[in-house]
């Protein structure tokens, strides 16, 4: 996250979402005007109802297109149940805050790695911030010569289809202890911190075919 949005305590004045500063300076401007990160709002539907400048250049547009979207749509399908799951959660206060680390799609199919937290605002709103930080845009391609064992690839495509580590255990005849091993060290390979960044990492880089349901491995990276 960067200085400026972490420096910031996000709160709702007047309809509009506005960043205070912490350095008691007494300043009060929009977070979406000083902030590099992009910046929703979102209603309880997770539709995009405000998007700052930033946002609107992540995505390559105008920040008016995306009033209407459904958030976790700009994001990698592979995360998406986990997302609206976890953002309804945070809509109704079963959770106090948002925090991954996703995979944006822009035109051309090239993406960026971005952190993406959200904090539950009132009853109708939530605040979104999507920073990229210093992540160069990528071209989606069949991503690194990364090979999986078949074992690896049957846990990471059971955690695209949102499986348990009790489900994927009792499905290919592990051990839960054996299953979460394999998951950490494919955290590990990948250098992501949770496995909902691990399913949208593996898309990205090709590990997983987002063109099918459920997504599969393809054969080329088993070994």
């Amino acid at each position: 996250m960067s200085e400026a949005v972490s420096a910031t305590v996000l709160r709702l004045r007047d309809d509009r979402v506005r960043a205070v500063d912490t350095d008691d300076s007494g300043l009060s401007r929009p977070l979406f005007d000083r902030s590099g990160a992009g910046v929703a709002v979102l209603n309880r539907e997770l539709l995009v109802t405000n998007a700052s400048a930033a946002l609107g250049a992540l995505f390559d547009t105008r920040p008016s297109t995306l009033v209407g979207i459904r958030f976790p749509d700009l994001f990698l399908a592979p995360v998406h149940d986990t997302m609206r799951r976890q953002l309804a959660e945070l809509a109704v206060g079963r959770r106090l805050r948002f925090a991954e680390r996703l995979v944006g799609m822009r035109p051309g199919e090239r993406v960026f790695f971005a952190d993406v937290t959200g904090r539950f605002l009132d009853p109708s709103s939530l605040i979104m911030v999507v920073d990229p930080g210093d992540t160069p845009w990528r071209v989606w391609d069949d991503g690194p010569s990364v090979l999986l064992s078949k074992v690896d690839a049957r846990i990471l495509e059971g955690l695209a289809a949102g499986e348990s580590a009790v489900r994927m255990a009792l499905r290919l005849h592990l051990s839960r202890q054996s299953v979460d091993y394999h998951v950490g060290a494919m955290l590990r390979r990948l250098s992501v911190p949770s496995r909902t960044a691990l399913v949208a990492k593996a898309c990205a880089a090709g590990l997983l075919d987002s063109t099918t349901w459920p997504l599969r491995v393809p054969a080329k990276h088993i070994h």
